[in-house]
């Protein structure tokens, strides 16, 4: 079991080297999020965990960081095809 570390403030991280960032916040978070993560650690990989639009663009424009985004999409089916 691997246990994984929750904080409310990047400031509250001590950053190893080979530590990657999974944002997981809300769309209307994204930015002060990676505002408060760059103030404490510019050089971390930052993968977009977020189902919202332009977070990887904000991003890319915050951190250099930036690696990458994952885009889920959810559909539907009714049972037995009604």
């Amino acid at each position: 079991m691997l246990k994984v570390s929750a904080v409310t403030s990047p400031g509250e991280i001590d950053f190893r080297p080979g530590d990657v960032l999974l944002l997981t916040v809300k769309s209307q978070d994204t930015d002060a999020a990676l505002r408060d993560l760059h103030n404490v650690e510019k050089d971390i990989p930052i993968f977009c965990l977020q189902n919202g639009v332009r977070n990887e663009e904000t991003a890319a424009g915050i951190s250099k960081g930036f690696m990458a985004s994952l885009c889920v999409s959810r559909q539907s089916l009714s049972p037995m095809g009604r």
